[in-house]
């Protein structure tokens, strides 16, 4: 029932855009509660293409590219959550508007409560990549669609 209730939103939502091939798109304001609501966008995106089999882990790792963008990102108020499907594979990026460097994996120890996020894109991601776009940083990572159920 909450996957048909995402979606039910996620069509009723006026943020998204797949029109002119942009993607299906949301952008939140960079506070905690907007995690949720990030989940819930790739949930109904990956529901609504069909892709039930990829949908836990695109929101796992949506979830950490999401607290990423609300803890980390120090300039900017919102952040932009982008599901796009490109050839083989279906990305999810996650846009904001903070020029620091590039995220990058780290030897998180035992007691630590964070920075363990970049590995799980490593482990479960089938590709992730960051980039500078000028005014922010893109971190987006691809599922494969050939990926087994």
């Amino acid at each position: 029932m909450i996957l048909m209730e995402a979606v039910a939103e996620y069509r009723a939502s006026p943020d998204r855009s797949d029109e002119n091939g942009r993607g299906l798109s949301l952008t939140l304001p960079r506070r905690p509660s907007s995690v949720a609501r990030a989940r819930g966008h790739v949930r109904a995106a990956f529901g609504g293409l069909g892709l039930l089999h990829l949908i836990e882990t695109a929101v796992l790792l949506t979830s950490e590219l999401a607290t990423n963008a609300v803890r980390h990102a120090h300039a900017g108020r919102t952040f932009e959550i982008t599901v796009r499907s490109v050839a083989d594979h279906v990305w999810v990026e996650v846009a904001d508007q903070d020029g620091s460097p590039l995220p990058s994996t780290r030897a998180a120890r035992l007691d630590d409560t964070g920075g363990r996020g970049l590995h799980l894109l490593d482990c479960l991601a089938d590709r992730w990549e960051a980039e500078s776009n000028g005014t922010g940083k893109i971190v987006r990572f691809g599922l494969s669609l050939a990926r087994p159920s």
